[in-house]
C-alpha cells in the first residue's frame, strides 16, 4: 500500500492512523489536515495557480481544519454556544449584520458535523462582543481575546482560506475598535482587507470562488465587504488625510438589502438596491453604508492637494449630501436607526471632519469670515445634536450597557462634538457650554463600561481641559 509524505520522508513503516481531533499532533504530521496530495496545500495551490485550483474543484475541500480540543475551554459545551449565538444575534447583529443567521446556526449547532476550526473562531469572536470581559479596562489582556489572536494566526499557518474565518477576523478587529486596542485594529483591518482579496471579493459581482447556493449568500458577502469599507473609514476620523486602502466603490456599487429579508432569507427577485439610486426605505446596514461612503468622499476631498478654484463649492456640495442623509436618517429613525443613532453619527462626524478645517480659530474677530460662519454653523448643529441625543438617551431607561445595542462608531461623534465645546468654553464661559460638555461626558462615562474606548476618549477630554 502506499505510504503517506510523512512516513516516506522518514523512511518507517505507515500506520495509517490520523491525529485525534483537538489533541496536537507531530510537527511532521500537523498539516494533514489541510495538506492536498503532493503535500502542497490546497491554498498555495489557489494562490500560485488559480486556474488549476478551479479545474480540480478543491475549493469545497480546503476547510477540513478541526477545531483543536482546548478551543472548547473558551466557547464551552453546546449549550453555552447556544447561549452565546443567541446573545451575539440579540445584541450585536442588529447594528453589524454580516453573519447569516440560519445557516451561521445550522452549521455551529448542528450535532451531525464535525466542528471546523474556523466556524468554531467565527464562534469565539462572537463571544468576545456578546460577552465582553468583567474588567474593560485590561481588556487586550483578556485570556479569551488573546487565544482568539493566537488562534487566528495559527489558522492561517493551517492554510484556512473561507468566508467564515474572514466573519471572524472582522469581528475580532471590531472588538479591538470598541476597547481601544492600537495599533492592532488598524492593523486587523489591513489583513481583513487583503484576506478579502485573496478570497476574490470586491465591488464587482460577488466571488465566484465561494459558494452561491442561493441570493442569502451574495448578500452576506455583500456585507462582508462593505464591513471592511466601514471599519476602515471609522478607524481613520482621527487621520482623514492617511492613505486608505479599501478603494471607493462605484456608484453602481450594490448596497446591503433589508435585514428583514436577509435576516429570514425571504425569497427575493429584486436585484439589490444601487449606491447612487438608494430605496426610498433604506436598511439599517445600508444606512451605515451610505455614511461611510460620505465620510470617505469627504477625506478624499481633504486630500485634495492640488486645491483647485472649486473646491469650497466641492466642499458645499458634500455639505448638502450629508445634510440630505442625515434627514433621511431622521424621518426614518423608527426603523433604520439604533437607541444610539450610530448611521447619523457617522454622518455628523463626515459633517464636522469636513467643516473643521475652516476653523483655524474660534476667536470671535474671526467670525466674520462669511466660509468660517458656515462652518461653525455646521459644527454647531452636528454637536448640538449629540447633545440633545445624549441628554434624551441618559433621561430615559436604559438597557445594560454590557449586553445592551450600544455601536463604538458613536463614540467619535461624542468626542469631537465635546473637544468643539471645550475650544468655544475657553473663549465664552457660559454655564450651557458647561452643561453640555458634562453631559458629552456622562454619557462616554456610561459607555465605557461596555467599551474601554469611551474610557479612552474620556481620558483625553480629561487632558485637554487641563491643557487649555
Amino acid at each position: 500500500m502506499p505510504q503517506c509524505s510523512s512516513c516516506k520522508l522518514h523512511k518507517r513503516t505507515c500506520t495509517y492512523a490520523r491525529p485525534v481531533a483537538g489533541r496536537a499532533a507531530p510537527a511532521e504530521s500537523r498539516e494533514v489536515f489541510a495538506r492536498a496530495p503532493g503535500d502542497i496545500s490546497y491554498a498555495t495551490i489557489r494562490f500560485l495557480d488559480p486556474e488549476m485550483f478551479e479545474r480540480s474543484s478543491l475549493w469545497p475541500l480546503q476547510n477540513t481544519v478541526r477545531a483543536p480540543k482546548h478551543l472548547h475551554d473558551y466557547l464551552g459545551d453546546t449549550h453555552e454556544i447556544r447561549k452565546v449565538v443567541t446573545l451575539f444575534f440579540q445584541n450585536v447583529h442588529p447594528w453589524f449584520p454580516i453573519v447569516a443567521k440560519r445557516r451561521f446556526k445550522d452549521e455551529i449547532l448542528n450535532p451531525l458535523i464535525p466542528p471546523r476550526a474556523d466556524l468554531c473562531f467565527l464562534c469565539l469572536c462572537m463571544k468576545l462582543l456578546a460577552e465582553p470581559p468583567t474588567d474593560i479596562g485590561e481588556a487586550r489582556m483578556d485570556s479569551a481575546y488573546q487565544y482568539a489572536k493566537q488562534l487566528c494566526h495559527d489558522l492561517q499557518l493551517e492554510n484556512v482560506l473561507s468566508l467564515e474565518f474572514l466573519q471572524a477576523h472582522i469581528l475580532l478587529a471590531l472588538y479591538e475598535l470598541g476597547q481601544g486596542i492600537y495599533p492592532a485594529t488598524h492593523i486587523s483591518v489591513g489583513c481583513c482587507l487583503k484576506y478579502a482579496a485573496a478570497l476574490g471579493m470586491s465591488w464587482e459581482a460577488p466571488s465566484p470562488m465561494l459558494p452561491q447556493r442561493t441570493w442569502t449568500d451574495a448578500e452576506e458577502q455583500r456585507r462582508v465587504w462593505w464591513s471592511i469599507f466601514i471599519l476602515e473609514r471609522v478607524t481613520n476620523l482621527s487621520h482623514p488625510r492617511q492613505t486608505l486602502m479599501c478603494p471607493e466603490p462605484r456608484p453602481t456599487a450594490p448596497l446591503p438589502q433589508q435585514e428583514s429579508l436577509w435576516d429570514n432569507e425571504k425569497h427575493n427577485s429584486i436585484a439589490p438596491p444601487l449606491l447612487s439610486s438608494p430605496p426610498e426605505l433604506l436598511g439599517r446596514f445600508a444606512g451605515v453604508a451610505q455614511a461611510s461612503y460620505l465620510l470617505s468622499r469627504v477625506y478624499r476631498h481633504l486630500s485634495d492637494t492640488l486645491l483647485p478654484e472649486s473646491y469650497y463649492e466641492e466642499t458645499q456640495q458634500l455639505n448638502r449630501t450629508i445634510h440630505a442623509l442625515i434627514q433621511y436618517l431622521e424621518i426614518n429613525k423608527g426603523t433604520t436607526t439604533s437607541a444610539a443613532c450610530y448611521q447619523t453619527a457617522l454622518s455628523y462626524c463626515a459633517l464636522i471632519t469636513l467643516h473643521s478645517q475652516y476653523l483655524p480659530s474660534l476667536e470671535p474677530e474671526m467670525y466674520n469670515d462669511e466660509i468660517q460662519e458656515r462652518a461653525i454653523k455646521a459644527l454647531d448643529e452636528a454637536a448640538g445634536a449629540a447633545f440633545v441625543t445624549m441628554r434624551k438617551f441618559l433621561d430615559t431607561d436604559k438597557i445594560d450597557p454590557r449586553h445592551g445595542e450600544i455601536p463604538p462608531f458613536i463614540f467619535p461623534w461624542l468626542y469631537k462634538s465635546s473637544m468643539y465645546y471645550i475650544q468655544r468654553y475657553n473663549v465664552d464661559k457660559s454655564d450651557d457650554l458647561k452643561y453640555r460638555i458634562a453631559t458629552l461626558e456622562q454619557a462616554l462615562r456610561y459607555f465605557s463600561t461596555r467599551w474601554k474606548s469611551a474610557a479612552d476618549y474620556l481620558k483625553l477630554l480629561a487632558a485637554h481641559s487641563l491643557m487649555s
